[in-house]
């Protein structure tokens, strides 16, 4: 296999990638939620009265990336599902051929939804559209060097596309890439397995970012440089600085606190999109996250899941089912944005609270570092905390830390304290080649971790296993008793036992008659 299928849950329209498919009729008309998107009020205006005869997908004027190709994916309910694999192709076709629209990645990223299951015709017919489109989709990828994202609304879809994709392994066909070497497959295993039982925290860095399309630290602090008024020349000199001194400067000639922090926020606000790395971390079972990261693309990622993180220190977490830590700052709140030497040096005496929110975050949770160079002074200080606190010689290590190519010397310095997962070795590969292999570990750990809420879900039953449908058969009858015979009153004991099966229940697919709407995104 030479490229991908990728399996997320989000926001489509707002996924950094090349080409998207969006979803029209024969008439070139959109459903409500993808007219509500800036991309259709983008290419309405130019948009042919109906699909050309004979055509599934019409190219639309665009520049830049995430290019959308407006495709009918809608049929009868009598039409077999294979016409909606017919309307995949042929939009990959011609995206394929159309040529990357970003250069900030190894291959191109073609992107679409769970096709026509929406108001498309076959939304009870789910199972069989992700039958017949994943075969096609990988047929398609065995002989191109390109990638496909199925980005999923609900959530249901999201675990009946993992478990279709399961089962497909299991029958022999080629799910996952070589790339994906033994050694990573058994550390996304590890990973899946701390975050299937609630101990694993996720410590984000801006290698994650960047593949959103914002810029690294070198390249803000250049930009900001610019901003400030220095010429080719001064720039040149002021790479020569460490960072917090090249920022110190930089604040200094910006003007009075907080302008370095607001031409941060500027800078990385005006960026739209999130990368595939984001929708997959924040589709992950874990409830803790922290970063060093001043952007709040994660933050978007969460909020189209319908699965919200607070955002310390900002909002208070007790309500919330699940919370980012911002160490340095948020772009929303630019007088905190921390870059300086100064910002560094007066870190602990003004964040004494978030540093020991981190400390015991790695005593008790295993935290999983992903795009974190560990060069960071403040998250030094703090793991030597961590260290002196900790002192037993069979202590646990605080956690795993995955980097592009492997470096000893780096693995000795931390020898005790992290487990590595190099994603290439040295020369082996350019450093865009190893940032696809971490976007192909994170997928197998969401692949991993996935919950079975679709095992409930009528729509679904075609993709169940022999053992899936006989424990759905059970808990249905189960299901069908507690309607029969109507929930207790709240002041009743036996409410408590009732309501913990209906959550189950609920966990698993199961939704009240009329429960289910279609959400906006969906195609």
């Amino acid at each position: 296999m030479t490229g991908h299928l990728f399996v997320t849950q989000g926001d489509l329209s707002a996924l950094h990638c090349d080409h998207w498919l969006l979803p029209v009729d024969a008439g070139l008309r959109a459903s409500r939620s993808w007219r509500g998107s800036a991309a259709w009020a983008r290419i309405h205006p130019d948009l042919p009265e109906a699909m050309p005869d004979g055509q599934r997908v019409v190219r639309v004027p665009w520049d830049g990336p995430r290019r959308p190709w407006p495709a009918n994916v809608v049929s009868g309910r009598s039409t077999p599902a294979t016409w909606q694999a017919e309307t995949v192709v042929a939009f990959l076709d011609a995206a394929f051929a159309a040529g990357p629209t970003r250069t900030d990645r190894d291959r191109p990223l073609l992107a679409l939804p769970v096709v026509g299951t929406g108001f498309g015709g076959k939304r009870r017919e789910a199972g069989a559209v992700l039958t017949a489109v994943l075969p096609a989709i990988w047929d398609w990828l065995a002989d191109r060097r390109a990638d496909v994202a199925l980005v999923t609304w609900e959530e249901e879809d999201f675990a009946a596309a993992q478990a279709t994709r399961r089962r497909f392994e299991a029958a022999g066909r080629t799910v996952w890439p070589d790339e994906l070497s033994p050694a990573l497959r058994e550390t996304a295993r590890t990973l899946a397995a701390e975050a299937s039982r609630g101990a694993l925290s996720v410590f984000l860095g801006a290698g994650v970012s960047a593949s959103a399309g914002l810029p690294t630290w070198p390249e803000l602090l250049e930009q900001l440089a610019v901003e400030a008024g220095f010429d080719a020349a001064e720039r040149a000199r002021l790479a020569t600085l460490g960072h917090l001194d090249r920022a110190q400067l930089l604040a200094h000639h910006l003007g009075p606190d907080p302008a370095l922090g607001r031409a941060v926020a500027r800078l990385l606000d005006a960026r739209g999109g999130v990368s595939l790395a984001h929708q997959l971390l924040a589709g992950l079972p874990v409830r803790e996250f922290v970063t060093t990261n001043y952007d709040d693309c994660f933050e978007r990622a969460c909020d189209a899941l319908r699965r919200p993180v607070a955002r310390l220190p900002y909002a208070p977490a007790s309500a919330a089912a699940r919370w980012l830590l911002k160490m340095h700052g948020c772009v929303r709140v630019p007088e905190d944005i921390v870059l300086t030497r100064r910002d560094y040096v007066r870190y602990t005496e003004r964040n004494a609270a978030l540093a020991g929110i981190v400390q015991a975050m790695l005593v008790t949770r295993h935290m999983w570092f992903v795009g974190f160079g560990l060069d960071d002074d403040n998250f030094h200080r703090i793991v030597d905390a961590v260290r002196r606190a900790c002192t037993g010689a069979d202590r646990d290590r605080l956690g795993t830390a995955v980097t592009l190519f492997a470096n000893p010397l780096l693995q000795q310095l931390w020898s005790g304290d992290l487990a590595f997962a190099p994603l290439a070795e040295p020369g082996t590969c350019t450093p865009l080649a190893a940032a696809r292999r971490f976007e192909l570990l994170l997928d197998h750990v969401a692949s991993l971790a996935a919950s079975p809420r679709h095992l409930l879900d009528p729509r679904f039953a075609t993709v169940l296993s022999d053992e899936e449908r006989a424990l759905s058969e059970v808990l249905s009858s189960v299901q069908a008793w507690m309607e029969d015979h109507g929930r207790p009153a709240a002041t009743d004991p036996a409410a408590a036992p009732w309501r913990l099966v209906e959550d189950l229940l609920a966990t698993l697919g199961h939704a009240e008659e009329g429960a289910r709407r279609r959400p906006a995104g969906t195609s």
